[in-house]
């Protein structure tokens, strides 16, 4: 089940976050400025030195597995899995437009940003209506459902 593998999922991501930090803190320097945050029009609208900027989003996966282990009220241990590991991978993303920006790749921050959005906003809601359901199949369906979402955006650039 979900609940018993997401400590595992989430320490693979913060390893991807850190490994992805590391190749940007080498390539850039701990003291080059990065973009940690975009407007609407796609430019960064405040920076942080690298050293700093690339352990914010591997930090603030660490604190949500943290803080979310126990359930919320009405919230099964299966759904309340689901929804860490889908906002661990909305920061995951989050934090591959910060590094491949950093590298000077261009994208689309905004487009990006509102994909991952969605996706964990479909994948949340669908994961708290489904959480009543016995065997887990509801949490699989709401997993399912935001990476559709993902995916349908992924086609449409």
């Amino acid at each position: 089940m979900l609940e018993r593998r997401s400590p595992a999922i989430l320490a693979a991501i913060v390893a991807a976050m850190l490994a992805m930090s590391a190749v940007a803190l080498v390539r850039l320097g701990p003291g080059a400025p990065i973009a940690m945050h975009f407007g609407l029009d796609g430019e960064p609208t405040w920076r942080a030195p690298a050293a700093i900027g690339l352990l914010v989003l591997p930090l603030g996966v660490v604190l949500i597995a943290i803080v979310g282990r126990r359930p919320s009220r009405g919230l099964s241990p299966a759904a309340n899995a689901a929804i860490l590991v889908l906002v661990a991978l909305a920061l995951l993303g989050g934090h591959a437009v910060v590094v491949l920006s950093a590298l000077g790749v261009e994208l689309d921050p905004v487009r990006i940003g509102s994909a991952l959005s969605g996706s964990v906003l479909i994948g949340v809601v669908a994961a708290r209506r489904w959480s009543g359901g016995g065997a887990g199949v509801g949490v699989d369906a709401a997993l399912a459902l935001a990476g559709v979402a993902l995916l349908g955006f992924a086609a449409s650039t």
